[in-house]
């Protein structure tokens, strides 16, 4: 891992006060689609966005900018990459590099040096429940404000000042109406799945991260590298998260934060002005990708530049490649549940069928 001077940036901040931004959420749950659909529209190059070399560099981006070495650092990233055999992102086999499109959560999670055992004493000391714990370290909040527009401005101030921000972070899904308050030209992009779909993606992103270290992961959240520090919590970690013993707990805490998530969304969407938002379904973008493609970016009121792999006239059904899958055991059980029935009023929104 490569260390970062904190203090590389630190006579450049001045330079960010007069930093103007528009920004472009794009939401959905965990594993809905977001990385998918963020990618495409960061490769049409119609505007800036948080990157990986971003992420792992954030505290030298302007001094890299200023002193005009940006593509050596971000070779120095992708050498990091090639050091720890990292080619992808393991558990969904999607390719990564310095420009590989990131979210934005993990910049304050990175900053805070938030860890496992920290949130464990947060729940106990405040008397939290684990999914609070959750929401409020993964949203954007009052807490993480300064930081988020300090992330905004500076990638706003080392790219192109005349392009609008695109930014990600499935933990802002049911939290857009906070956000609308605080940034009131911001637009929306919402992406949305079938319940049972996000929750199989959940458990082998669970199982892939909590079985054997994942490289990906190590680089790029440092909340991630100090569960694997300790011995005692990387054990406590893949008991709960890959053990069969936990298969019951895993599924009701994935399946209340879907739930509480889909219960913000459909609660509070109509209070969202119509010309803000735009909504798709992932299952409906896989299959036509050039019809929502072009509806999104006509909603954006923006075009593809010609100059890139990804111009007008290129098939976005290259860009994706379908995965079929065969439903976890304990998903095929869990759907005869109870607890199942907590995603009806979502999936009848969307015209999914339980």
């Amino acid at each position: 891992m490569s260390k970062q001077n904190p203090a590389l940036d630190d006579p450049y901040l001045s330079l960010l006060e007069p930093v103007k931004f528009t920004p472009i959420f794009v939401l959905g749950s965990p594993r809905s689609g977001t990385t998918l659909l963020y990618k495409l529209l960061a490769e049409t190059n119609c505007f800036n966005y948080l990157s990986a070399y971003h992420l792992v560099k954030y505290q030298e981006l302007l001094h890299n900018h200023q002193q005009q070495r940006q593509e050596e650092a971000q070779q120095g990233v992708d050498n990091l990459y090639a050091r720890m055999g990292v080619s992808n992102r393991i558990f969904d086999q999607v390719k990564v590099d310095a420009q590989m499109p990131k979210e934005y959560r993990t910049v304050w999670q990175n900053s805070g040096n938030a860890s496992p055992l920290k949130m464990l004493k947060k729940i106990v000391l405040q008397r939290k429940g684990f999914v609070d714990v959750l929401f409020d370290l993964g949203q954007l909040n009052e807490k993480h404000l300064l930081i988020f527009q300090e992330i905004c401005r500076k990638i706003q101030f080392i790219s192109d000042a005349d392009k609008k921000l695109l930014l990600k972070n499935p933990g802002d899904f049911s939290n857009f109406l906070y956000i609308k308050q605080l940034f009131p030209e911001a637009k929306f992009i919402f992406i949305h799945r079938h319940p049972l779909a996000i929750l199989h993606s959940q458990l082998r992103g669970l199982y892939t991260a909590s079985e054997t270290p994942n490289a990906n992961l190590a680089i790029h959240s440092g909340f991630y590298r100090n569960a694997l520090k300790n011995p005692l919590m990387r054990s406590m970690l893949q008991l709960f998260f890959a053990s069969p013993l936990f298969s019951r707990w895993r599924l009701k805490l994935l399946s209340r934060i879907l739930s509480r998530q889909q219960e913000g969304f459909i609660r509070d969407i109509d209070s969202l002005p119509v010309e803000d938002f735009i909504s798709i379904r992932y299952e409906d973008l896989c299959e036509q990708p050039n019809t929502f493609m072009t509806s999104i970016l006509t909603f954006l009121a923006v075009k593809p530049d010609r100059s890139t792999e990804l111009a007008e006239s290129v098939d976005y059904k290259d860009c994706i490649q379908p995965r079929s899958f065969t439903l976890l055991p304990e998903l095929e059980r869990f759907q005869q549940t109870k607890t199942y029935q907590e995603f009806e009023p979502y999936a009848a929104y969307h015209g999914y069928t339980l």
